[in-house]
């Protein structure tokens, strides 16, 4: 018993002098997540289409794929899904004139 008790006690006192005990380090917080990728601001060019603002309808110039141009009246139905290389072109459907032209 005498034994067991001085092993105890000499293990007690080995373990406080224990060299460099440190718990590990957190891990590190993840890393944040990318953030998604934005269109250029003029993806669709609009910015070089406003001289059409105030124009009939009738004056818009061909040559763009018909998926990449909308042409809506201002009380028309348009879908939600925005689509940033797409150039729209709203006109005042009582006079015929564009009154915007913007990406979307």
């Amino acid at each position: 018993m005498k034994r067991l008790v001085a092993m105890l006690a000499l293990a007690g006192a080995l373990s406080g002098c224990a060299e460099g005990y440190y718990p590990a380090p957190p891990p590190a917080p993840p890393s944040p997540s990318p953030s998604p990728r934005r269109p250029p601001i003029d993806a669709c060019g609009a910015a070089g289409m406003q001289y059409l603002v105030g124009r009939p309808v009738d004056e818009l110039p061909g040559g763009y794929a018909r998926a990449y141009r909308r042409v809506v009246g201002q009380r028309s139905f348009v879908e939600d899904r925005y689509v940033a290389e797409r150039l729209t072109v709203i006109f005042d459907e009582d006079n015929g004139r564009i009154t915007r032209v913007r990406c979307g």
